[in-house]
């Protein structure tokens, strides 16, 4: 049983240095890389596109960093780019409400209420490029302080996440949280 202990914990400490080897890869989006692994099996042979609805709600506003859970996108676009699928045939919408709200809005408004530039701009356009709906919850919106003027550009404005979220898969969208 020792033997079968001591190579457990020699496989758990050498992955991180197996991470740091890998080639990582942006083959669409420069956030969320992915690493290619010959001999898996695709998760969609037949090539279908995917409908997927993010559930978007955590983020750490004002720290200078993209939001994680909005760089989760944008390995899932890499995802499909790497298996040789166009995003943008997929239908995807990134909700994003709670915490991740100030996320959307533009620098002014990020700059004015965290003193620096929003990070996430560069990734929602770079989202909206290849497909993806960004979507705003307007509830969050309001009580987060800020008003629709203050949302980027691309970024839609809903009633609320909870209604987009029901809709959405009701209409057939795999759920991300």
């Amino acid at each position: 049983m020792r033997p079968v202990l001591i190579a457990s914990i020699f496989t758990c400490l050498a992955a991180p240095a197996a991470a740091q080897d890998a080639d990582w890869q942006y083959p669409a989006v420069p956030y969320g890389p992915v690493v290619e692994l010959p001999g898996t099996t695709a998760e969609r042979p037949s090539g279908e596109p995917y409908s997927v609805v993010f559930d978007i709600r955590d983020a750490a506003p004002g720290d200078e960093r993209v939001s994680r859970d909005l760089a989760l996108v944008g390995r899932f676009v890499n995802l499909l780019a790497q298996s040789q699928m166009e995003p943008s045939d997929s239908d995807l919408v990134a909700v994003l409400h709670a915490a991740a709200t100030p996320a959307i809005v533009t620098d002014a408004a990020y700059r004015a209420r965290y003193g620096t530039d929003n990070p996430n701009e560069g990734l929602i356009i770079a989202l909206e490029r290849y497909g993806v709906d960004v979507v705003v919850c307007g509830q969050s919106l309001t009580a987060s302080g800020f008003t629709p003027d203050d949302v980027l550009d691309p970024v839609d404005v809903s009633v609320s996440a909870m209604t987009t979220l029901a809709d959405l898969q009701l209409r057939g969208y795999a759920l991300m949280p």
